[in-house]
């Protein structure tokens, strides 16, 4: 009878609901698929698209806000004094023109 069925494994990026079926794991979660029940967090400060996480190596470095540039190994840092960034995957500040200091927050032309 029907009751015997039982889902198929899920692909990678996809968790098992028992009433659904493969749901695609959301946004900064990851599920390796198969018959998991639910998709894990990225760690903090990282993050991956919906149902593009197939591991904790899928989760990518979010973003820096302007004021501070990507470290590879630790994430989102602030620019030193006298030094500025724009942000993004920047990965290092630049420093502020001769006769200019401070935290420039926005890397301007």
């Amino acid at each position: 009878d029907e009751h015997s069925c039982t889902w198929l494994p899920c692909r990678a990026g996809d968790y098992l609901n028992e009433e659904h079926g493969c749901l695609r794991c959301r946004e900064n979660t990851y599920s390796s698929g198969g018959h998991t029940r639910e998709c894990r967090e990225c760690p903090h400060g990282k993050g991956v698209a919906a149902g593009k996480g197939h591991d904790e190596h899928s989760c990518t470095w979010l973003p820096c806000n302007a004021g501070d540039y990507l470290n590879a190994e630790h994430g989102c840092r602030r620019c030193r004094e006298n030094t500025y960034s724009s942000g993004g995957h920047t990965a290092e500040c630049k420093e502020c023109p001769h006769g200019k200091g401070g935290r420039a927050e926005l890397e301007t032309t």
